[in-house]
């Protein structure tokens, strides 16, 4: 992986370290899907092509291989790629976590949290009409950022924030596809709906069928499929 795609220090927040921010501008690049799985990520070389130090890039990495994004090699370290079974057992997780997440945030969310949800609706209609797939994608984050910001079962939410990367690799893998354009504007307007109604019950089946959906969508890629065969994995539409 080339490091060329990382910001500039100079450009990093004011009051942000630059272990944070080396942090940040690689797990951005890995949730976006920019750096390929097994792609090798060498302190030295990013911190040369930075002009700084090897400790905050070698922090940076080390943080990102505790939450699992990165393993560490005898050459540093490498991006991890989700097995099939992985992206199974992250799907599996969500669908027990994520409907009660949501069922707790629809009890809370204010007035301008909803106002804001249904902005972002509106901009994931947009950017389907107009064929932006990466404004659709970050309209359906920052959807879900909300929700889950608003739940007040903090532990619960955090566990939540353990897939948000996976989530999104998976999500740009698909994304391109009609079917699962529908999935989401659906998606994010169901929920939407569930919230304003405060409906917890409503909310929580859902975002269950979300992510049910969502699941069997990604599956059925031919890559997926091939590999969920060769792991011995039931089809996602039986599960």
């Amino acid at each position: 992986m080339s490091s060329a795609y990382l910001r500039s220090p100079a450009l990093r927040p004011r009051g942000t370290s630059l272990r944070q921010h080396v942090y940040d501008d690689l797990r951005r690049q890995i949730r976006l899907g920019e750096i390929a799985g097994g792609a090798k990520l060498v302190d030295a070389a990013i911190a040369k092509s930075l002009g700084i130090s090897r400790m905050p890039v070698r922090e940076a990495l080390l943080q990102l291989a505790s939450e699992g994004h990165v393993r560490s090699t005898s050459r540093g370290f490498e991006l991890c790629r989700p097995t099939a079974r992985d992206i199974a057992e992250i799907f599996e997780a969500r669908k027990l976590v994520e409907p009660q997440v949501a069922a707790n945030a629809a009890r809370v969310l204010g007035d301008d949290a909803l106002a804001r949800m249904a902005d972002l609706v509106g901009q994931a209609r947009l950017a389907v009409a107009a064929a932006d797939i990466p404004a659709l994608g970050a309209a359906n984050a920052a959807f879900r950022a909300i929700w889950i910001a608003a739940s007040p079962n903090r532990r619960l939410a955090d566990m939540l924030q353990h897939f948000t990367d996976q989530v999104e690799i998976v999500r740009h893998a698909t994304l391109v596809e009609p079917r699962t354009q529908k999935i989401v504007l659906d998606g994010m307007a169901g929920l939407l709906e569930a919230f304003r109604q405060r409906d917890t019950l409503l909310a929580a089946q859902r975002m269950f069928l979300f992510a049910h959906e969502a699941e069997v969508a990604y599956s059925e890629l031919p890559h997926v499929r091939a590999e969920r065969e060769a792991e011995g994995l039931a089809p996602a539409d039986q599960t």
